[in-house]
C-alpha cells in the first residue's frame, strides 16, 4: 500500500461597461472555442435522449466489459512492454467506441468531457499516487490549463469581487501571474496604483508578455490591423467574457519601454501605463521569474495569488508566500487575497457508478469499467452523500505575515453521521478570499477537481456514531515524492479505550492504527475457518496477504485478558504456520478476529450480523483517549466524540474496536 494515496460561491456578474477583452487567440484556438459554443447550443436540444438510452448504453457496457476481459485474458502469458502496448491498444479502442457511441445517440459529433459536464455526472479519472515537485508542476502548465481558469465563472466572479473591495489607491504583488494576468488587471481595473505581476514559467511569462504588448500598441489604432485586433478582441469576449481590458472606455493605455529589460536583469520584460484623464494613473509591470529573485520594490499593501491545486498545498504556495514574510516585501498592514485555503476530508461509504453512462464514461477516462482500490481518482461533480461523516481539515493553511512551521502532525476525529461500508476518502479545496467570500469545490462546480481515494477492495460496515481518528504528517519543504513504503515503529500510533460487551464486562484494548484493515481482511477468513471449517489459504485473499505483510512490524496488541500478540506472532500468521488449534489460541487472545470470545458459547454467535441487529447487540465504545484537539482542526466541533459511546460492529455482533487511521501527507498531493 503506497502512503501517498492518502494525498484532491457562485456570483454570476460580469464587468460593466467592457467593450473588449484582452484575451488573443491563435486562429486554430479560436475556431475551436467558436466550434464549441455552436455545440453547445445543439448539445442542449439532444441530451435527453442521451438520458434515455439507457439499454443502448447499457450493451455498450457490455461490449466494453468484453474488451477489458479479452485484454485480461491475453496478458497472463506477455512481458511487460507488450502488456503496456495492449493496454494502449484496449484504451485506444474504448476511446473511439464511446466517441462513435455517443455521438451516434446524441445526434451530432460531441466529446466524453462534454457530455459528463453537461449532463452533471460523477467522472472519476485515475492519476499519479506519487505526486509532483513544484518545478515540475508548474513546468507542466499549459494554455489549456491557464484557459480553464478564466473560464471558470465561479472562480472568476469571486476573486473579481473580492479584489474590488480591496486593491483601490493600493501596491498590489500579484504572484503567479499566469498567462493572462488576470489577477493583476482586475488590480487595475480597481484602481490600484500600482501591479507588479510575476511568472516563474518562461512560456506562460512570454504569452503574458505578447498580449499586453499587442493590446497596448494596437487596439484601437486607425489601420487596418487595428481594427482586425477590436474585431478579435470583441469575438473573445463573448467566448471568454471573463477576462477583463487592461483599461475602460476613456482612458489611455501605452507600453513604457525606459525601464523594460528583455532578458529581465535586473528591470520588468514589460511595463504597460493606464491613464484615466482626471483619475491617478495606474501601472502594471510583469517580471519574469521566481518571487525571490525578481526585482520586486514593496513594500506591497495588497498580494493576490491563484497557487492552489486541486489539494490545497500542492502546488507550493506555503513555500513561495513565505518569501514574502520580509519587512521589504509586504507592509505591516498587507492583505492577502485569497488570506487562507484548506483541504477538508472525509472518510466514504462505498462509491458506485450510479449511471451505465457513467460506467461508460468511465471507461473512457480509465481504460477499465471498475473503480479500483488503492488508486486515487481527480474527480468531478462528487455526489457529497457518499460522505460518511462531516469534512474536517486535512490541511489548513493562513495566507499572512505570520510565520508558518515547517512540518508537524495532526489529529481529526471523525464521527458517522449514517450508517455505511466505509472504503475510501475523498479530499476537496475550500478558499476564503476574504471575510465575505468563499469557495467550496465540493458545493460549488469549479474547474478545480476534488480528489478521491479507493482504499479499500471490499468495504467495511460502520455504524451511525463510530468514531475514526486520523493521524497525518505534514512538511510543507519536502520537494520530492513520498516512498513507496514507510515504517511503522513500535508502539507507533496505539491507541487506548475502555470497551463494555453486551454482557456487560468490562474490557481494554488496543489497536494500532490498520487494525480495522487486519480485522476486516484477515479477521472474516479466520471466521470461516474456524466456524465452517474452510481452508484459511484459500479465503484468505491476496489483498489479505499484502496488508498482513505490511502491518507485522507492529509492537503488540493487549487483549480483554491482558495476552499479548507479539510481532513474531504475526508473522507466523502472515506464513500460515499455526496449527488450527494454535489459532483458536490466537483469536481468542487477540480480541481481534472473533470478537469477545470469551463470551461466545457456540458458532451461531459468530457468524456475521445484520445491521438492524447490529443496533440491538453491538458493543459500545467510550473514548478514554485525553489528547487535546486544536480547534482550527475540529471544525465547529461535536460534541459526541467525548460524551457518547460509539457502536461498533463489524463481522461479529460483540465486535469491539476503537479505530485510528494513520494517514501520511508529506509530500505534494
Amino acid at each position: 500500500m503506497e502512503p501517498s494515496l492518502y494525498m484532491l460561491l457562485a456570483i454570476d456578474s460580469t464587468f460593466s461597461d467592457r467593450s473588449a477583452s484582452a484575451l488573443i487567440m491563435e486562429p486554430s484556438l479560436k475556431r475551436r472555442r467558436l466550434e464549441e459554443a455552436k455545440r453547445d447550443l445543439a448539445f442542449g436540444q439532444h441530451y435527453a435522449g442521451l438520458r434515455d438510452a439507457g439499454a443502448q448504453l447499457e450493451q455498450l457496457c457490455e461490449r466494453l466489459a468484453c474488451m477489458e476481459d479479452e485484454l485480461a485474458g491475453s496478458l497472463q502469458s506477455c512481458t511487460e512492454p507488450d502488456a503496456k502496448q495492449k493496454f494502449k491498444q484496449l484504451r485506444s479502442r474504448m476511446e473511439a467506441t464511446i466517441r462513435e457511441e455517443l455521438s451516434r445517440l446524441c445526434g451530432l459529433a460531441c466529446e466524453p468531457a462534454e457530455v459528463a459536464e453537461k449532463l452533471g455526472c460523477c467522472v472519476l479519472q485515475a492519476t499519479t499516487t506519487r505526486g509532483r515537485d513544484v518545478i515540475c508542476h508548474n513546468q507542466d502548465y499549459n494554455l489549456q490549463n491557464h484557459i480553464d481558469m478564466v473560464s471558470d465563472k465561479v472562480r472568476v466572479s469571486a476573486f473579481q469581487s473580492s479584489i474590488y473591495r480591496s486593491a483601490k489607491g493600493k501596491r498590489v504583488l500579484d504572484v503567479g501571474t499566469g498567462a493572462f494576468c488576470l489577477l493583476a488587471r482586475m488590480a487595475l481595473a480597481a484602481g490600484a496604483a500600482r501591479v507588479d505581476a510575476v511568472e516563474i514559467n518562461e512560456w506562460v511569462c512570454g504569452h503574458a508578455e505578447k498580449l499586453l504588448r499587442r493590446e497596448a500598441t494596437m487596439k484601437n489604432q486607425e489601420n487596418e490591423e487595428g481594427l482586425q485586433l477590436d474585431a478579435d478582441l470583441s469575438l473573445t469576449a463573448k467566448l471568454l467574457p471573463e477576462v477583463p481590458p487592461l483599461a475602460q472606455p476613456g482612458a489611455q493605455v501605452c507600453e513604457d519601454t525606459s525601464g523594460v529589460s528583455p532578458d529581465n536583469s535586473g528591470k520588468p520584460c514589460c511595463t504597460i501605463s493606464v491613464i484615466r484623464g482626471n483619475l491617478p494613473s495606474s501601472r502594471l509591470c510583469l517580471y519574469s521569474g521566481s518571487l525571490q529573485k525578481s526585482p520586486l520594490s514593496g513594500p506591497y499593501e495588497l498580494v493576490v495569488h491563484e497557487l492552489l491545486g486541486h489539494v490545497a498545498s500542492s502546488e507550493g504556495v506555503v513555500e513561495t508566500l513565505k518569501t514574502l514574510q520580509r519587512p521589504d516585501f509586504c507592509a505591516k498592514d498587507c492583505t492577502f487575497i485569497p488570506c487562507a485555503a484548506g483541504t477538508l476530508f472525509a472518510p466514504t461509504s462505498k462509491l458506485e457508478l450510479a449511471s451505465s453512462l457513467e460506467r461508460v464514461l468511465h471507461c473512457f477516462f480509465n481504460a477499465g469499467t471498475r473503480i479500483e482500490a488503492q488508486t486515487k481518482y481527480h474527480a468531478r461533480c462528487f455526489d457529497a452523500t457518499k460522505l460518511l461523516a462531516r469534512p474536517r481539515f486535512f490541511e489548513y493553511l493562513t495566507f499572512s505575515a505570520v510565520s508558518t512551521p515547517d512540518a508537524g502532525r495532526r489529529r481529526v476525529v471523525f464521527i458517522t453521521d449514517m450508517s455505511g461500508e466505509f472504503d475510501g476518502l475523498h479530499f476537496h479545496l475550500h478558499v476564503q478570499l476574504d471575510e465575505s467570500t468563499e469557495i467550496d469545490t465540493l458545493a460549488t462546480r469549479t474547474t478545480w477537481s476534488t480528489t478521491y481515494v479507493k482504499l479499500l477492495e471490499r468495504g467495511v460496515w460502520l455504524p451511525e456514531g463510530f468514531c475514526m481518528v486520523s493521524w497525518h504528517d505534514w512538511n510543507w519543504r519536502q520537494q520530492f515524492a513520498c516512498p513507496i513504503k514507510w515504517p511503522i515503529w513500535p508502539n507507533d500510533g496505539i491507541l487506548v479505550g475502555i470497551i463494555y460487551d453486551k454482557y456487560g464486562s468490562l474490557h481494554r484494548a488496543k489497536c494500532d492504527a490498520f487494525g480495522l484493515l487486519l480485522t476486516y481482511w484477515v479477521g472474516t477468513p479466520l471466521l470461516e475457518y474456524l466456524t465452517k471449517g474452510q481452508s484459511f489459504s484459500t479465503s484468505l485473499k491476496d489483498e489479505c496477504l499484502d496488508i498482513v505483510s505490511f502491518i507485522v512490524p507492529l509492537a503488540a496488541v493487549a487483549t480483554d485478558i491482558g495476552k499479548i500478540m507479539t510481532t513474531e506472532m504475526l508473522q507466523k500468521l502472515a506464513s500460515g504456520v499455526f496449527t488450527k488449534e494454535c489459532l483458536k489460541v490466537c483469536a481468542f487472545r487477540m480480541g481481534l478476529f472473533a470478537g469477545l470470545l470469551s463470551r461466545v458459547r457456540g458458532k451461531e454467535e459468530l457468524l456475521d450480523q445484520r445491521a438492524s441487529d447490529v443496533r440491538k447487540k453491538g458493543a459500545t465504545v467510550r473514548i478514554a483517549d485525553d489528547e487535546e484537539i486544536p480547534d482550527e482542526w475540529y471544525g465547529e466541533g461535536d460534541p459526541r466524540v467525548e460524551v457518547t459511546p460509539t457502536k461498533v460492529a463489524i463481522g461479529v455482533n460483540s465486535w469491539t474496536l476503537r479505530v485510528s487511521v494513520r494517514m501520511l501527507a508529506a509530500g505534494r498531493a
